[in-house]
């Protein structure tokens, strides 16, 4: 089973997180991500029956590509 591209080993050592876990740790309300997910934006989510979880690996990269780096001159 290979690893590039994102196939199924990278998944199996991904922690999935409840939409109350992730809206505590963003600062925002479940209502907010749920809003979001209605408007087909922010961060990508997997939904399981009803339930809803999101990856800390896209949690990560979602707060990595919104990150300012203020460079002095």
């Amino acid at each position: 089973m290979s690893t590039e591209g994102g196939g199924p080993m990278r998944d199996s050592c991904v922690s999935w997180l409840s939409e109350k876990v992730v809206a505590t740790v963003l600062g925002l309300s479940v209502s907010t991500l749920r809003s979001h997910r209605h408007k087909g934006i922010g961060l990508p989510y997997v939904k399981y029956g009803k339930s809803v979880r999101y990856s800390s690996a896209d949690i990560a990269a979602y707060l990595e590509s919104r990150k300012i780096n203020h460079v002095r001159s």
